[in-house]
């Protein structure tokens, strides 16, 4: 067992790697390679080169492909045809501006059906009329917005990391209204001098809501730094349809035939094409945003798998990283498995109707049931299906595209991939083929950690703590899997070996067996696909044999 201080050593460390302060040679001074190598700055990736599915090419080599498949090194779209992908300014700019100011997921899904956080959505003098008339605000939800803009506004202009927003009216969500005078710690940032809430920009919720938190050094946004206290629950309960997200909750807690719901809802036609009527629809909106408020800051559950698997939100630092996740997935296709990531966002998991595709054995509830629940009390009215229909083709009948706004198909629909668990990727219509996926993941391959400032940690530069907890970084052999630069070994670690809770590897081991190969079209295609489309194969990652499998481990 270390002593303390040893732990404060390499606490101190751990500060500076997470912090990205690269300490200079007049604090860290060593003669030990090892040692040396935890403190050197991390590589970042070249502009004007090429990714070819996480390795970086020259212009030269990325030319010599082309050229061997007999196409024309002069035209872009040869490149983009065999999968490679020009990292430029250009489009780390184009990433940039989807991180900051894009929508957050699609649509349909949370606009149409749950409309996440939908009063900020709103214009301002709209929402401030809505908050004036109890008829339009009966929840005081917009009263709640009213009460956040005006915090804002009238607020010093100093940052913020969490901004306090006294309740001018009773809240109803949940069983238990909230009431006026109660102090909500939103978890919101704020940059100094601003007027609007980090992520909430021109109206839209974006990537930085929960990818971006202010430094109360510099009073600036850090885009890429994850915002660990921002109140998800809480602006997921404020949805008028937050039950919309009921299949990401443990089945035996949320089981809508459960008796304690009343029988009340809508009489719809399940799968085997029995009527089944749904429970009601305020009964169970109210113990989904009891859930919600319950669930702690800055934690968020993205696998619609009938588990209750709540995780902190992750940084976006990936360079050196890549997309993989904690299950193995994502570590494919381009930027190591960014692309992948990115896309898994908007299309897996904020989408609320594409479960309906998966299995029942999945889903642990009759598919029409799933989709029914989530419709019967949408956030569009014009998605409130009726009694006696089969949710599924009514929903195919009147809205066609539902879910497709920015969404597209892949070969392996509705089937999962490495690369899509769900057969479906972000592609905004009239955009090539994984173009803005590919710009997000360009642009957070771009980040790199800034400095950490505080006084706590140049006292711990000055007075040798940093390099002594580097000794014993070392001593402890921490650095055989979190291996310097990156401090990652990219490597699946087993349940067992890690001790961590298995719910959410038993979640995903539903997927052994039902993973087919992963391929994409070609990424100088623009939608709709032709039929013939053609295809690139993606390569399995480094240190794996394919793509049909996920790692061991994962439950054990």
């Amino acid at each position: 067992m270390f002593h303390r201080g040893a732990v404060f050593l390499v606490a101190s460390l751990c500060l500076v790697i997470a912090t990205g302060m690269t300490c200079p040679a007049q604090f860290v001074a060593t003669d030990d390679p090892e040692l040396s190598a935890l403190f050197e700055p991390a590589p970042m990736r070249e502009l004007d080169t090429y990714d070819l599915f996480g390795k970086s090419l020259s212009r030269d080599e990325a030319r010599q492909m082309v050229v061997d498949a007999g196409m024309d090194p002069e035209v872009d779209e040869s490149y983009l045809r065999l999968g490679l992908v020009h990292y430029t300014q250009e489009l780390i700019d184009k990433g940039r501006t989807q991180f900051l100011q894009g929508q957050l997921g699609d649509p349909f899904s949370i606009s149409n059906i749950i409309s996440f956080a939908s009063e900020f959505g709103k214009s301002t003098v709209q929402s401030a009329l809505d908050s004036l008339d109890p008829t339009k605000d009966p929840d005081g939800t917009a009263t709640f917005l009213r009460d956040v803009l005006l915090t804002c506004l009238l607020r010093p202009k100093d940052p913020t990391t969490n901004l306090e927003v006294t309740l001018t009216r009773d809240l109803h969500i949940g069983s238990t209204p909230i009431p006026a005078g109660t102090v909500m710690r939103t978890g919101l940032d704020v940059q100094a001098g601003n007027f609007t809430p980090v992520g909430f920009d021109g109206g839209a919720v974006s990537c930085a809501i929960c990818h971006a938190s202010v430094d109360t050094v510099t009073g600036r946004e850090i885009v890429g730094r994850a915002n660990t206290d921002l109140d998800i629950g809480l602006f997921l309960a404020l949805s008028p349809n937050s039950a919309g997200a009921f299949i990401k909750v443990n089945r035996d807690d949320f089981d809508p035939m459960d008796p304690r719901f009343p029988r009340t809802g809508r009489t719809i036609v399940n799968s085997k094409g029995d009527e089944v009527t749904l429970p009601d629809p305020i009964a169970y909106e109210t113990a989904m945003d009891d859930f919600l408020l319950s669930m702690p800051k800055g934690t968020f559950d993205a696998g619609p798998d009938s588990r209750t698997s709540l995780v902190r939100v992750p940084d976006n630092f990936v360079i050196g990283e890549g997309g993989m996740g904690w299950d193995g997935g994502f570590n494919i296709g381009p930027f190591g498995g960014v692309t992948a990531f990115s896309s898994a966002v908007h299309s897996f998991e904020l989408s609320m109707s594409s479960p309906f595709f998966s299995p029942e054995s999945v889903l642990e509830i009759d598919p029409e049931v799933f989709l029914g629940v989530i419709l019967q009390n949408a956030a569009d009215p014009a998605l409130r299906i009726p009694d006696g229909v089969r949710p599924s083709v009514w929903l195919k009948e009147n809205f066609p595209l539902a879910e497709r706004e920015r969404l597209m198909e892949i070969p392996s629909f509705p089937d999962p991939t490495l690369f899509s668990l769900n057969g479906l990727v972000f592609n905004p219509p009239g955009e090539r083929v994984m173009e803005s996926a590919n710009a997000l993941a360009a642009f957070q391959t771009s980040l790199n950690v800034p400095p950490n400032r505080t006084p706590e940690n140049f006292t711990a530069l000055i007075s040798g703590a940093v390099q002594r907890g580097g000794e014993v970084f070392l001593a402890a052999k921490c650095n055989e899997c979190h291996i310097p630069p990156y401090f990652t070994d990219r490597v699946i670690h087993t349940v067992d070996e890690l001790g961590v809770n298995p719910v959410r590897g038993k979640a995903r081991n539903s997927l052994q067996g039902r993973l087919v190969a992963a391929r994409l079209p070609a990424f100088d295609l623009v939608g709709p696909l032709p039929a013939d489309a053609p295809m690139i194969d993606l390569p399995p990652a480094e240190g794996t044999d394919d793509n049909l499998h996920l790692p061991p481990g994962l439950s054990q």
